[in-house]
């Protein structure tokens, strides 16, 4: 049968009649944590009045009351002379359940917009990469290499992926929007070398040349050094 606590003990601290009891009961902190499976570091702040260092009220509760049926006296009325001394007395902090770190946590939906948005801008690059650090294309369809010419002006043309920076013999040149480029070039007589580079935005650089060979037609000159006049393409000599 449950003991009743009488008056005088309602003026003494929970910490004072736990103590009594436990001396009337013989009954160490070790045994008490065994029989109740408190852990003995709470016996011993309830037992000191050590409040700080105690959990959540609703664990000290049903501590208390596993305590009073071990040592024979109503778990309730110990439960009173905690709420007494607990300076908290109104819902707050120390009725909250610790934090459970096994318990589902809620998603971030930030995390969700940033990692798409890594994805997209990953895509991207990957896709574009070729485009910034690859190795850029040229291709020269006109004039063949070798070619011989007998004017003095010769045009060079070819393709270009877009996008990639053209030069021939170190001059810029302008490429269409489809890659596509043509110059013009004035030719010195004997071999002509042309250069042409292209270059990627971060990448690589290639060359390619091609050599013209010009050699102007020999115009008839008469006995005064001058031009020969044809007439319907014989040559006129006065």
């Amino acid at each position: 049968m449950e003991k009743q606590l009488n008056t005088n003990e309602f003026q003494k601290t929970l910490s004072e009649v736990l103590i009594e009891l436990f001396d009337k009961k013989g009954i160490s902190m070790d045994k008490l944590a065994a029989a109740s499976n408190i852990p003995k570091r709470y016996v011993l702040a309830l037992r000191d009045g050590d409040i700080k260092n105690l959990p959540a009220a609703p664990y000290v509760r049903g501590y208390l009351l596993k305590i009073g049926s071990i040592l024979d006296v109503n778990g309730e009325i110990l439960w009173k002379l905690y709420e007494r001394e607990d300076t908290t007395k109104t819902s707050g902090e120390k009725d909250t359940l610790p934090y459970n770190r096994y318990a589902t946590k809620p998603i971030n939906k930030n995390w969700f917009i940033a990692a798409a948005i890594v994805l997209l801008v990953g895509g991207y690059l990957t896709v574009r990469l070729d485009d910034l650090i690859g190795t850029p294309k040229l291709e020269v369809s006109l004039p063949e290499e070798m070619t011989t010419v007998d004017a003095s002006v010769v045009v060079i043309g070819g393709l270009v992926s877009k996008g990639d920076a053209l030069t021939i013999n170190n001059e810029s040149i302008l490429v269409s929007a489809d890659g596509s480029f043509q110059k013009e070039l004035l030719l010195e007589p004997g071999v002509n070398t042309i250069e042409l580079k292209a270059k990627r935005f971060l990448g690589r650089e290639i060359s390619m040349t091609r050599q013209i060979l010009y050699e102007p037609l020999e115009i008839p000159l008469n006995e005064n050094g001058e031009p020969n006049k044809t007439i319907n393409g014989e040559t006129n000599e006065e």
